[in-house]
């Protein structure tokens, strides 16, 4: 993985024994360098094309979407015809164009334009700068993904209604300009290390990704193994209870004693575990606590919606004393004696379970959902309680290590996310 950025300023330091401060208290700049702004660097006028003049002529179109605010290039142009070009299609971009995004300035939407969109056209909802003699393309292109020039353009449409800057105001923002000997020094520099950052990242997303895949895996090597082919299939309904949850809104008389109690909703109730950060209350009578109130042990399952939330769930373990569940998830009891929650839950979220809950769900327009029959004759693998509890353990351990191995993946790649900007941070600082 590349190195963190040091935080020194010593080489700043041994260069800026001429520096003076900039304009506006800016900090100093090394010797050698200045301020100017952008509208100072670049031409100001780029040049625009009326295609009322060639309607049958085809272009490539850029507008806001074409551009990827993540891996900061275009990856998606429309070829038009210049008879159904928007009103916005107007701009004409060369190779070497830097297009800023004057709409959200926060997602920080820039590309430097290839050469495949030379004399090609880039919606009016940027800010096209194109530079002169005194400034490299690339080192333009690297200034406007620093969190200055980000945060200042964030920092002009905050309050406001319809969050963007205009041409000017981009042009108006103030950059540190080295001689261009140092211009290519500093890109040669950052292009080696946002490089190196980008070769390590696509690693550790892959890590990541096979990570997130091996609970998956472990649980499709169990409950589709040869073993499993031998346990015993029973009807869920013949060995457990099932029971739906509290309906939201239901109308009251005022006359019924009421108190307020956790309850857990589908958005809290996720694969293979439960997302308690943010619980809500509901207002339900004695006789509904008593009939949903969760006891350790009970496995929950999501009754649908969007696909990936059919059947989704885990079994209870008692995190919030007294807890309830709507009527969007199904609650689902066994006597503990002959069969282990944990076991049952993760046989649920299998392949096996997964595949039963798809091919008997209820499916309309992209949306999924089971009910309680369906529920009911699901066909649950019953091996001995000892196999179960056996097996649970063993998963438990292998799917800590998956776990703890994706939090470990996870966090390297949070902070290879945050090198770039701390690269050019310093870039701009003159640290380099």
């Amino acid at each position: 993985m590349p190195r963190p950025p040091r935080t020194s300023t010593a080489n700043l330091s041994a260069n800026s024994a001429a520096a003076t401060t900039g304009p506006d208290n800016r900090p100093p700049l090394p010797s050698g360098w200045k301020w100017a702004t952008l509208g100072e660097v670049c031409e100001l006028r780029t040049g625009t094309r009326d295609h009322g003049q060639s309607p049958d002529a085809p272009f490539l179109y850029v507008d806001i979407s074409s551009v990827d605010n993540k891996r900061k290039r275009i990856t998606e142009a429309k070829r038009l015809l210049g008879k159904v070009a928007p009103s916005r299609a107007r701009q004409v971009i060369k190779t070497g164009d830097v297009l800023v995004a004057t709409t959200r300035p926060n997602l920080n939407a820039v590309a430097l334009v290839p050469p495949e969109f030379n004399d090609q056209i880039a919606s009016t909802g940027f800010c096209v700068l194109r530079n002169t003699v005194e400034v490299l393309p690339e080192f333009l292109f690297s200034f406007v993904q620093t969190p200055a020039f980000v945060e200042a353009l964030s920092d002009l449409v905050k309050g406001a209604l319809y969050p963007a800057v205009t041409d000017k105001q981009v042009q108006g923002q103030p950059i540190p300009l080295p001689p261009l000997a140092e211009q290519r020094r500093i890109v040669a520099g950052l292009r080696e290390r946002l490089d190196a950052v980008e070769r390590a990242r696509a690693a550790t997303a892959a890590q990541l990704a096979d990570a997130n895949a091996l609970p998956a895996a472990c649980l499709r090597e169990l409950f589709t193994s040869p073993e499993a082919q031998q346990w015993p299939v029973k009807r869920l309904d013949a060995v457990g209870e099932i029971a739906a949850g509290i309906t939201l809104g239901k109308k009251r008389t005022g006359t019924e004693t009421l108190r307020s109690i956790p309850y857990l909703r589908v958005a809290n109730v996720k694969d293979g575990r439960l997302d308690l950060s943010n619980v809500y209350n509901v207002e339900a009578t004695p006789a509904e606590i008593a009939k949903c109130l969760l006891r350790p042990g009970d496995i929950l399952l999501t009754e649908g919606g969007d696909p990936d939330k059919l059947g989704r769930g885990t079994f209870w373990q008692g995190q919030i004393p007294e807890c309830i569940h709507q009527n969007h998830i199904f609650r689902v009891r066994f006597d503990q004696e002959h069969f282990s929650p944990e076991f049952l839950s993760w046989q649920f979220g299998s392949i096996y379970g997964k595949t039963y809950f798809l091919k008997h769900a209820k499916q309309t327009t992209g949306i999924a959902s089971i009910n309680q029959q369906v529920l009911s004759a699901f066909p649950l693998l019953v091996p001995p309680l000892a196999t179960q509890r056996r097996i649970a353990a063993e998963l438990k351990g292998k799917l800590a290590g998956a776990e703890a191995l994706r939090s470990s993946l996870a966090a390297q790649l949070a902070d290879l996310d945050a090198l770039p900007t701390a690269y050019l941070r310093q870039a701009f600082a003159g640290e380099f």
